[in-house]
């Protein structure tokens, strides 16, 4: 697969951003 290659290091980083809003998210809701 092509994208394979390309879209490894994508959801990598994406997935570490959603982690640290989502915490930052639920930080500031309670």
């Amino acid at each position: 697969m092509e994208g394979e290659k390309n879209g490894a290091t994508i959801p990598l980083y994406n997935v570490n951003d959603r982690i640290m809003a989502a915490l930052q998210i639920s930080h500031g809701s309670l």
